[in-house]
């Protein structure tokens, strides 16, 4: 794992707590990945909408099977 680390091209550090968190130099702060996760399905919802002109109320976020049980959780709880 640590050898996956040192190719990403974004810094992974340990926060406060000693979770992996992703940091990023504007605004230069870490985020943990369900933060991130967040973020990217509320402007995939943002761009939806846009297209389709109308609210989104529901959708359907798949996860890989690969995931684990924690993962699966912290995918939803970024969903909602």
């Amino acid at each position: 794992m640590l050898h996956d680390i040192r190719t990403l091209p974004y810094a992974v550090k340990e926060n406060d707590k000693g979770r992996l968190s992703i940091f990023a130099p504007i605004p230069n702060k870490l985020f943990l990945p369900e933060e991130l996760s967040a973020k990217v399905l509320a402007k995939m919802k943002a761009t939806a909408e846009m297209k389709l002109g109308r609210p989104v109320r529901q959708a359907v976020v798949t996860v890989p099977a690969y995931f684990t049980n924690a993962q699966r959780k912290a995918t939803m709880a970024a969903a909602q």
